[in-house]
């Protein structure tokens, strides 16, 4: 059954209780670093907890009031976890999985737009397996929500014939569970 939370934290606090063992958690739009830090504390010992950013802000216009520029920032400190910084385009194609990474547990989309979820789901994509959570941030619930993350993941389910369940949704978030590729 589909839980439903009114606080935007409400499907990563639950991915996290969930979460069976050490393992890859990554997250995709770091900014503050508030979330990462909560995915750092909260993953059982023995994972690797890497965040992924530019820290230059929106690369592009995503709606009305977030421009260009919109989140740009310095790079917080979180213990715990790494920072890659730039583009996603430009950080993932050379970034894969350390072989002693275990599995990729947990995925913190917090992408805002539709060419860097796309970027993200396109290179990590073919790591993910059957029970990995996704966690996206502005999935559904704004003006213009179908053309950004939730398009992205409608493209990269129908291109790789994976299979999923959705387990909640808040505001504007998602938690989705991988089930097969």
């Amino acid at each position: 059954m589909l839980q439903r939370f009114r606080s935007p934290d409400g499907c990563l606090n639950l991915a996290l209780n969930q979460i069976p063992g050490p393992g890859l958690a990554l997250e995709f739009g770091v900014a503050s670093g508030r979330t990462l830090r909560a995915i750092a504390a909260a993953m059982p010992p023995g994972s690797r907890v890497v965040g992924f950013d530019s820290f230059d802000g929106l690369p592009e216009h995503w709606r009305d009031g977030f421009g260009v520029g919109m989140f740009r920032t310095d790079p917080p400190s979180v213990p715990g976890a790494e920072l890659v910084v730039g583009l996603f385009a430009d950080t993932l194609p050379d970034w894969a999985p350390a072989d002693d990474d275990g599995p990729i547990r947990l995925v913190h989309i917090d992408c805002d737009l539709y060419s860097s979820t796309r970027d993200v789901l396109t290179h990590i994509g073919p790591h993910l397996e059957p029970g990995a959570l996704l966690v996206f941030d502005e999935f559904h619930g704004y003006p213009g929500a179908t053309e950004h993350e939730a398009k992205a993941w409608a493209e990269w389910v129908e291109a790789t014939g994976a299979e999923w369940t959705a387990l909640a949704e808040g505001p504007e978030q998602a938690l989705i569970r991988l089930e097969a590729r």
